[in-house]
C-alpha cells in the first residue's frame, strides 16, 4: 500500500491539471490578499512579512518521493535536499516576486535541517526566489514545532500571511504532543 500510495499521490501531482489549478488558485488568492493591504504605513509600523514552508509548498519533492517508493523506501530529505534540484510548483515563483516588488519580506520556514541551508539556498536561489538568504531562511536543529521561528519573526515584522501545506505550518496548536513536546 506504501508503495502504491506514494506512487499514485506523486503521480497525481505530477501530472494532473486539477492539481496545477489548485497551486495556481492558492497563490492567486494570497496575490489578492496581498493586494489588498494598506500601501500607506505609519511611521513605527512593522514592515510586511510572509512567512511560508518551502516542501510541497514552492519546491516539488515527488521526484524523490516516486524514486523511494520503487526502491522501497521513504523520503529521504538528506539525499534529496543535498541535490538542491527540487522544482517550483505552479504559481510560487510569481507570487513571492509580486509580493517582493511590493516590498513584502519573505522568510522561508523549514524543517529541514540546519545541514542543509546551503543546498536549500542553493535550490532557492536558482529559481531567483526573493529574500533566499541566510537571513530569511530558518531552519531547524531540534524539533519540529515552527511557532517559535515565527514568534522571532513576529518581533520586527507584521506577519501578513502564512502559507503552507500543514497546518503545523499555521499554529503550534497542530503540532502533536510528541513533536511540541
Amino acid at each position: 500500500w506504501t508503495l502504491g500510495g506514494k506512487l499514485f499521490t506523486s503521480a497525481w501531482i505530477q501530472r494532473s491539471a486539477e492539481y496545477q489549478a489548485l497551486c495556481i488558485q492558492a497563490y492567486n488568492i494570497a496575490t489578492e490578499r496581498v493586494d489588498a493591504l494598506p500601501a500607506e504605513r505609519k511611521q513605527g509600523d512593522r514592515p510586511y512579512a510572509i512567512v511560508t514552508d518551502i516542501d510541497e509548498t514552492i519546491l516539488d519533492n515527488t521526484p524523490n518521493s516516486v524514486y523511494q517508493a520503487l526502491r522501497g523506501k521513504d523520503y529521504d530529505e538528506e539525499t534529496w535536499c543535498a541535490q538542491a534540484d527540487a522544482d517550483t510548483l505552479a504559481g510560487a515563483l510569481s507570487f513571492f516576486l509580486h509580493a517582493a516588488n511590493k516590498g513584502i519580506e519573505v522568510f522561508y520556514v523549514t524543517n529541514r535541517r540546519d545541514n542543509l541551508r546551503e543546498a536549500t539556498l542553493q535550490n532557492l536561489q536558482r529559481y531567483g526566489f526573493p529574500f533566499a538568504d541566510e537571513e530569511h531562511l530558518l531552519t531547524t536543529h531540534g524539533p519540529s514545532d515552527k511557532e517559535p521561528r515565527r514568534l522571532k519573526i513576529q518581533e520586527q515584522y507584521e506577519i501578513v500571511l502564512l502559507i503552507g501545506d500543514n497546518l503545523g505550518d499555521f499554529h503550534y496548536f497542530f503540532n502533536t504532543k510528541e513533536e511540541s513536546g
